[in-house]
């Protein structure tokens, strides 16, 4: 089984290199492409895959007319950010095409309401706690902050009395915010961070549930949520309170709930095993599916 998967990692996000390494882990060989490196025809013929895992807006011409002249390949597709237009064309390209495609995913519970497919299934697979990216970023030098804010907007007056004689950094992996922002880096370099902090709080303007906050969980910190604006908060708490049920009160900042269940939860059910357990599952491959399984036993 050899699974080829297209690099789409972003500054939010290392779904690709998780999902690479996490099959790597159970000895599927998996690959991660750089198609900006090399071309989409000399990658399918170099390695042979037999499932391919892309976002759509990377899914070149190049890439539908190999896989149609290919259908034993199989593929999957990340429609994270989609509008329902881009899944109708979606739709149009494998009924004209016979494009191999299993399913397409997203990992903003939000878009499971308006995405829908007359072809394929349409998955939630979520973000996940990534447990390989630290090991792969240079130790950074220690230090102990109390409190991390992690935000995609200038949040400093938003937080100025909660975080008012505590030590603080604020956090983002926007790079247009760097002078409102303590620390400015990808998801990936962030891993290695967060052991450093003993509280973390997300706080974003949109309705997503970011990477971070599964791997600030997994790594140890407290997590709290504060969305934006109120609208904002309520479906994003929403859905976390779903994902999380029966700790009640989780991520709010003005409740005291069990952080130790959370990372527990956490550990059992949101790394990036159980993710690509699931893309093993929607498959049907159940034997890789009870490997995982085993990966997933191995961290509590």
């Amino acid at each position: 089984m050899r699974v080829l998967i297209q690099d789409y990692s972003s500054p939010n996000s290392t779904e690709p290199m998780y999902l690479c390494q996490s099959f790597n882990s159970i000895g599927i060989q998996a690959a991660l492409w750089n198609s900006d490196r090399i071309s989409a025809y000399d990658i399918f013929d170099s390695f042979q895959p037999n499932l391919f895992i892309a976002h759509f807006t990377r899914l070149t011409s190049d890439c539908v007319k190999y896989l149609t002249q290919n259908q034993h390949i199989k593929c999957a597709l990340n429609m994270t950010g989609a509008q329902q237009n881009h899944v109708e064309q979606l739709d149009g390209i494998i009924r004209n095409t016979g494009l191999n495609c299993q399913f397409i995913f997203t990992s903003t519970p939000k878009d499971m309401n308006k995405l829908k497919s007359t072809v394929v299934e349409v998955v939630e697979l979520l973000p996940a706690a990534d447990i390989f990216a630290a090991a792969t970023q240079p130790k950074p030098q220690d230090f102990d902050i109390e409190n991390c804010v992690i935000t995609n907007y200038d949040s400093r007056s938003r937080f100025s009395s909660q975080l008012e004689g505590t030590s603080h950094h604020f956090v983002s992996n926007e790079a247009e915010l760097t002078e409102h922002i303590d620390i400015t880096a990808p998801e990936l370099n962030l891993q290695a961070l967060y052991p450093n902090y003993k509280n973390i709080i997300i706080s974003r303007d949109d309705q997503s549930i970011p990477q971070s906050l599964f791997s600030g969980i997994y790594h140890g910190a407290n997590v709290f949520y504060k969305g934006k604006y109120e609208t904002q908060a309520q479906v994003v708490m929403s859905a976390l309170q779903n994902i999380y049920r029966g700790v009640e009160g989780c991520f709010d900042l003005g409740e005291s709930f069990s952080h130790k269940k959370i990372r527990e939860e956490t550990i059992k059910k949101h790394t990036c095993f159980n993710r690509t357990q699931k893309v093993c599952a929607k498959l049907g491959w159940h034997e890789i599916k009870q490997k995982f399984d085993e990966k997933i036993g191995e961290l509590q």
